[in-house]
């Protein structure tokens, strides 16, 4: 990469060239890596208690289905003879 340091803006060109932004650049680079570590793992946390959420609802769900079920006769009772 060629930065051309010969303007007098100071700029992070400048500071690439005097050498004294290397470490503010770096800090800043580490930073952003980390930051958008800490929000992949926020991410995939919410999504985690989400769907924990809502199979926890199916699962009540389920149960009362299954215990309205049970309390059903599941035989039909015999049906008397005919006259």
């Amino acid at each position: 990469m060629v930065v051309d340091c010969s303007w007098g803006i100071r700029s992070v060109a400048n500071l690439l060239c005097a050498g004294n932004g290397s470490p503010l650049i770096l800090f800043t680079g580490l930073f952003v890596v980390c930051a958008m570590v800490a929000l992949v793992l926020y991410l995939v946390d919410r999504a985690s208690r989400w769907g924990l959420g809502v199979a926890g609802q199916q699962a009540k769900r389920a149960m009362v289905a299954a215990e309205e079920i049970s309390k059903k006769q599941l035989r039909r009772p015999r049906s008397e003879p005919a006259q």
